[in-house]
This record gives C-alpha cells, sequence and structure tokens, in this order.
C-alpha cells in the first residue's frame, strides 16, 4: 500500500508576472468533465508521486469501481502566489485503474432505531477486505424502512432497494 499508485510529471507554468506557482495533481472519473474533482495532492515541484493506498482511496471516491477496470483523467492545476489565483489546467490524461476494497456507506431509516431518519447518528457500514458490514437492530413494522448512502449527510447519494435488485 506504500508503493507508488501513481508518479506524475509536467512542465512549468509561466505566468506573466514572475510569482510562486502550486501544482495540484486532480482525478475525475472518465466521462465527467472534472465536474468534481478529487485532489490527490499539492507541490511546488515539477513531479509528484501518490502511494497506492492513498491513490486507491481516492480513486474510489472519484467513482472508479472496486475490481473493475476504470478509466481516471488526470490533470494538473496551476495556481499563482499564496491565495492560489488565476488557474491554469492542463490536458488531461487518461489512467486505467482497477481499484481494489471498498468505500465505508451509510444507513439510516426509521428501521434502525439507533438512528431514524436523519444524520446524528447514523449507522456506519464498515469496509474490510472488501465486504460492508455493521451490527444493528433493525425493526419490522409497515413503516420501518431504511437506506443505504454512499456519502454520509447527502441525502442524494442513497440506494434502495432497486439499485440492489439489479446487482
Amino acid at each position: 500500500l506504500t508503493n507508488p499508485g501513481l508518479s506524475i510529471t509536467w512542465s512549468a507554468m509561466s505566468y506573466t508576472t514572475p510569482t510562486s506557482v502550486s501544482y495540484t495533481v486532480e482525478i475525475a472519473k472518465d466521462g465527467t468533465d472534472f465536474a468534481a474533482p478529487i485532489e490527490l495532492g499539492t507541490t511546488t515541484n515539477l513531479f509528484a508521486s501518490f502511494q497506492t493506498g492513498d491513490f486507491n482511496l481516492k480513486c474510489l471516491m472519484s467513482g472508479a469501481v472496486p475490481f473493475v477496470q476504470t478509466a481516471i483523467n488526470v490533470r494538473i492545476k496551476a495556481t499563482s502566489g499564496t491565495t492560489g489565483s488565476q488557474p491554469v489546467y492542463s490536458n488531461s490524461i487518461t489512467y486505467l485503474v482497477t481499484c481494489f476494497g471498498c468505500l465505508n456507506q451509510y444507513a439510516v431509516g426509521q428501521g434502525l432505531p439507533q438512528s431514524g431518519w436523519n444524520w446524528n447518528n447514523p449507522r456506519t457500514l464498515l469496509c474490510d477486505n472488501g465486504v460492508l458490514s455493521m451490527t444493528a437492530d433493525f425493526l419490522n413494522g409497515t413503516n420501518d424502512t431504511f437506506r443505504f448512502f454512499t456519502t454520509e449527510g447527502d441525502w442524494n447519494t442513497g440506494r434502495n432497494y432497486p439499485y440492489y435488485s439489479g446487482l
């Protein structure tokens, strides 16, 4: 997990006024046009290397499918000065990854009396060796339902029965 998962180099960005330049390596799932880029790291060097474990996690966060080859786009964002102004983006390259493991997920709902339908105390499904698991008490009444979510606090990431029925 500590071996390099991605090592990359690039050319310097030249701003019209001499200034310090910072470079941020960003990734996004192919086809998303970097709508929600994931930052791998920032440096003032013209190179960066990211450990396999960290790179794998960031690829999963960007939408890579575990154990399936997934195209990830990589780009460099250059910014000037100490305030990170004047962002300039490189062309992107496509990098094929096969991620391992999974991201934690969360469960809330009336059927989980420890949580209810709010984000005050969601049940966490922990990822261990590619398997999600949690310990919970369940209610079995007419309205005692629950739902899984991929991002804590984000109602838009919910996965209910139709998502899992096609797997």
